[in-house]
């Protein structure tokens, strides 16, 4: 009877238009590869300093630090991996820890405690579970935590 009528599209550039890919990821920034950027020296850790006295310095106290840290790490989001619980106490709290005695041993950390650190009762039960005789750190965990009673 004559010419067919078609509204729209064809079927070929519909079924092209359906198919179309996916749109590509946000893209990560880049790792810096200047020559010039990569062999600037390793810059010092500044000290807390909440009276502003230094003119490179943290202007807030370990403690304020400490309470940003457990701050961030309780606030929800859904990007985030996980989050504190409201329950939970401060971290060092929880570690049964002064802000002096952490600082004190903080900067020698690793060496004085090896991988692990904890109240000396629960350092025994974790060298039992990992049928160890002693964990490295455990005069140090004595003298921090107190002895085992």
């Amino acid at each position: 009877m004559g010419a067919e009528y078609s509204h729209g599209k064809s079927n070929r550039a519909m079924k092209n238009s359906v198919q179309s890919p996916p749109p590509e990821p946000p893209k990560k920034p880049a790792i810096p590869t200047d020559p010039d950027i990569l062999n600037l020296p390793e810059a010092p850790l500044l000290p807390f300093d909440p009276t502003e006295t230094f003119t490179t310095g943290i202007p807030f106290t370990f403690d304020d630090y400490l309470e940003l840290i457990d701050t961030v790490g309780r606030a929800v989001h859904p990007k985030k991996r996980g989050f504190i619980p409201d329950a939970t106490p401060a971290i060092l709290q929880r570690l049964n820890i002064s802000t002096e005695a952490f600082i004190h041993n903080a900067d020698q950390f690793l060496r004085r405690f090896g991988g692990t650190v904890g109240h000396p009762a629960r350092l025994i039960d974790l060298a039992a579970s990992r049928n160890v005789r002693y964990l490295r750190g455990m005069a140090k965990s004595k003298a921090l935590f107190g002895e085992v009673v």
